[in-house]
C-alpha cells in the first residue's frame, strides 16, 4: 500500500534536495563538495571521525 503517489513523491523530492535535509545535521567538508556534480562529503555522524567519508 503506497501513502503517496509516484508523482507526489517527485515534488517532494524536487522541493527538498537531499543535500539540505542531511546538512541540517552533519557539516559538509566544503573543499571536497563538487554542487554541480551533486557531490558532498562530510564525516560519518554514526562514527567518530576526523576526515570526511561519508558522501
Amino acid at each position: 500500500m503506497k501513502r503517496f503517489s509516484d508523482a507526489e513523491l517527485q515534488r517532494i523530492k524536487e522541493r527538498n534536495p537531499i543535500s539540505s535535509v542531511i546538512g541540517r545535521y552533519v557539516t559538509w567538508d566544503r573543499s571536497k563538495i563538487n554542487c554541480s556534480l551533486g557531490v558532498y562529503w562530510a564525516c560519518c555522524p554514526f562514527l567518530d571521525e576526523r576526515t570526511p567519508s561519508f558522501h
